[in-house]
């Protein structure tokens, strides 16, 4: 995925995917350092996207 993916996925993709997981699947999300990295950009893009109440 990093030789052919677009750099904003790779700042996405992890902390969409925790935001979305299961407790149980939380485990199985990589690179859990990028997750906590991005998290913020993540949510303010969803609040750009959706408001408030995404």
């Amino acid at each position: 995925m990093r030789k052919t993916a677009p750099s904003w996925t790779l700042k996405f993709m992890p902390a969409w995917l925790s935001t979305v997981a299961t407790p149980n699947e939380r485990g199985g999300v990589p690179a859990r350092p990028v997750v906590a990295l991005f998290r913020g950009w993540l949510e303010k893009r969803q609040r750009a996207a959706f408001g408030e109440n995404y």
